[in-house]
């Protein structure tokens, strides 16, 4: 048999951390000490980069070079990486990141993904070849603490990439804590599909709090869905909880006659394209900051508390829904100027409504009509100019006493800071057929 001998990759590895960090190009050389280490003959080399480094990822670009008849012999290129407190790096029990994968001018990318954030990590680069493998001598990096900062106060937060978000644990979007919280978790998380529910970690891998601030971390790769996360006190009891809506970013639509800046989509939608399970959006009750999702059960069941007990209560149990809702006549809950139990995400809030409300003023003189589809509706020429306004019909929840969801006879049901729209109908006052407790749309207006 042919004696292969190993053109083992690189006696000198350049290695350039971002700028951020302060650190300076140096030179790594193969540790000949590393009992893995392959055969040192006729060695070809290679440059490598560490590019970037964020909350969560780190990624890697390089060259190896190599003679085309080297190559043959050439396995892949690996990354090890550790986040152990020990010394030394223990090569059995790191995790890896490898590649086979090289461009014309053998180029080569690596990410490593999910990584923690505010970690330290210690990596080496391994290169395999047919009659053993070499190894750089360990380097490090820390992630960074997060990505994304939700500086705003708000109930709902929106994430449209992976990575590690922050928000402060206020008072919706007040400057008010919400106490002393002694932990944080993920009430539910929903892919908005009766078909498919996602797994624990699937939409929000790890959600933890430091000082003030709540952080929930998205996984590579991304999903969009929605979920409910919970700050609560040493007994268990849930001080507040905030809606991540997990969705591209959504557009602005400006409404005709100065009617004032819509969302392109429903609060919880995670498309605007007409499609079944991905355009309705989440269901409120009206004056209430979570919401509820009839895609998967999300909604613990119906309960009926004293009036007196309604507003504390929705707080401390969000997926409960209320059949006595809303605790008095004098409740704010959502008005003109944006209150703490808005649902809608910083620098939104639910839009105005009876005859000066954004959906009357837009349409004028205007009668609706040539705008239905299978789904829903494409208000476009008569609320906007967009090609596509997309308003989904859809059910909504009820109680007679009991709680079912009702048929939303072919309309859509959107709720505004006074009254609730039936779409494509004009404007109808809330009555016993659709009173306050019931669950409906919200599409959010610009401030």
């Amino acid at each position: 048999m042919q004696n292969y001998v190993c053109k083992v990759l690189s006696v000198l590895v350049l290695f350039a951390i971002c700028s951020m960090y302060g650190c300076s190009e140096k030179a790594l050389e193969i540790d000949e000490n590393n009992p893995g280490l392959g055969k040192l003959e006729n060695m070809a080399t290679a440059t490598y980069s560490l590019d970037k480094v964020s909350a969560t990822t780190a990624s890697f670009s390089g060259n190896l070079k190599m003679t085309e008849s080297d190559l043959q012999y050439f396995t892949r290129l690996t990354i090890l990486y550790s986040d152990s407190i020990d010394d030394g790096f223990d090569f059995e029990t790191a995790e890896t990141a490898s590649t086979v994968m090289f461009d014309s001018n053998q180029g080569f990318s690596i990410k490593l993904n999910n990584l923690k954030g505010d970690t330290r990590y210690k990596y080496c680069v391994q290169t395999e070849c047919q009659s053993g493998n070499s190894y750089s001598k360990v380097s490090e990096f820390r992630t960074k603490d997060f990505d994304f900062e939700q500086s705003s106060p708000a109930n709902c937060h929106i994430a449209s990439e992976p990575g590690i978000y922050r928000f402060p644990m206020v008072i919706g979007n007040s400057n008010e804590s919400v106490g002393v919280v002694a932990a944080v978790d993920v009430l539910w998380e929903s892919f908005g599909s009766f078909f498919i529910k996602p797994e624990p970690g699937d939409l929000i891998s790890k959600v933890y709090y430091k000082d003030r601030y709540m952080y929930i971390q998205l996984p590579e790769p991304f999903h969009t869905g929605n979920a409910v996360v919970t700050a609560k006190d040493v007994k268990g009891t849930i001080l507040w909880s905030w809606h991540i809506w997990m969705t591209d970013t959504p557009q602005e639509q400006v409404y005709f006659n100065d009617a004032g800046i819509m969302m392109d989509r429903n609060l919880g939608a995670t498309s605007v394209e007409p499609k079944l399970g991905k355009t309705e959006g989440l269901y409120y009750q009206w004056g209430r900051k979570d919401p509820f999702s009839d895609r998967e059960k999300t909604t613990n069941g119906f309960i009926q508390t004293s009036s007196s007990d309604a507003l504390t209560y929705s707080i401390k149990e969000p997926s409960w829904w209320l059949s006595n809702w809303p605790p008095n006549n004098d409740y704010e809950g959502w008005a003109k100027e944006k209150t703490i139990y808005d649902p809608c995400p910083a620098g939104w809030k639910v839009p105005k409504g009876g005859e000066s409300g954004i959906w009357k003023q837009a349409l004028g003189d205007k009668k609706i009509e040539n705008c239905e589809q299978e789904n829903g509706f494409n208000f476009s020429g008569l609320f906007s100019s967009n090609p596509l306004v997309w308003y989904p019909k859809g059910d909504f929840l009820f109680t007679r006493p009991w709680w079912l969801w009702g048929d939303s006879d072919g309309q859509g049901y959107y709720w505004s800071i006074s009254s609730l729209y039936h779409l494509p109908n004009s404007e109808k006052n809330i009555d016993s057929d659709c009173n306050l407790a019931t669950t409906c749309y919200v599409r959010c207006q610009k401030e």
